[in-house]
């Protein structure tokens, strides 16, 4: 299973790795207020990766899974320095955007 904060967290996801809808099951929360109420049914799951927001509010959503959850992991790691799997995303396009633009420009 995989465990998304936000619908565009999961666009995000599905943009880098299209299939994963195919070989996981995926759960959006759209609000961390209904982690305690999915902890049953994500603690079920032999695998869960956990992408939420890296702010203080999903951090601890992380932590209470991978308490409650011991087969849970969290992947925040990959987008470390941002909020969310989005936003890294964003910026990384961006500063990818601007490097061809420079590199053009400097040729």
């Amino acid at each position: 299973m995989i465990v998304l904060e936000g619908t565009f967290d999961l666009l995000t996801l599905l943009e880098l790795r299209p299939e994963l809808h195919k070989t996981h099951d995926l759960l959006v929360l759209n609000t961390t207020a209904f982690v305690k109420r999915m902890i049953t049914e994500i603690s079920e799951y032999k695998d869960v990766m956990l992408f939420l927001d890296r702010d203080g509010t999903g951090l601890g959503m992380t932590e209470l899974l991978q308490e409650k959850c011991p087969n849970s992991r969290d992947m925040s790691f990959l987008y470390e320095g941002f909020k969310d799997i989005n936003e890294w995303m964003v910026k990384s396009t961006e500063d990818g955007v601007r490097q061809r633009i420079e590199d053009v420009l400097l040729s």
